[in-house]
């Protein structure tokens, strides 16, 4: 990537979905086809245009990719990036939404996963997801990552493979 990176130096995504569906309440975060979501930051639609804003954005979100891409390589339990994207994302707002107004928005591409959130689990699955989230936290500090965003809606529990991935990184630090 480039020093300064900018929205126009990024490759366009056409979403699988017509209506991406927002993840775990997040509007955030969206399922745009049956393999992908698409993590946004901030409110694009409000900052278009003003250069020094669009700029500390997107360092944010390459930030935040740079450590997802780092995390996943090192063999930390996260969804798998797919890189930096524009992405369609509909505008907020009623209107917007019945005329499918969308507006091309920088995003983290990454892999879906499909799993329980650690949040809406219940108590039969509880202690074990807990458990296999502290050693995923615990093998992340060893490979050089702070894993410093405790909220049990960033983890995810996958009962199939036994499995706790931690899925957002924007409050990472390294070591």
């Amino acid at each position: 990537m480039s020093d300064i990176l900018q929205a126009t130096d990024l490759p366009f995504y056409e979403p699988e979905y017509d209506f991406p569906r927002c993840l775990n309440g997040n509007s955030s975060v969206q399922r745009v086809s049956s393999g992908l979501v698409a993590k946004f930051i901030g409110s694009w639609e409000y900052i278009v245009g003003d250069r020094e804003i669009e700029s500390s954005v997107l360092r944010g979100l390459e930030n935040e990719y740079n450590i997802l891409r780092d995390a996943y390589q090192a063999g930390v339990s996260v969804p798998k990036p797919e890189g930096l994207f524009l992405v369609p994302k509909i505008k907020r707002g009623f209107v917007n939404h019945v005329l499918k107004r969308k507006l091309p928005t920088p995003a983290i591409l990454m892999q879906y996963i499909d799993g329980i959130p650690m949040n809406r689990l219940g108590e039969k699955m509880w202690s074990e997801a807990c458990e296999l989230r502290y050693e995923e936290r615990k093998r992340a500090r060893q490979l050089g990552f702070d894993p410093a965003d405790f909220i049990d809606r960033n983890a995810i529990y996958c009962p199939s493979e036994r499995r706790v991935y931690l899925v957002d990184v924007n409050e990472w630090g390294r070591d």
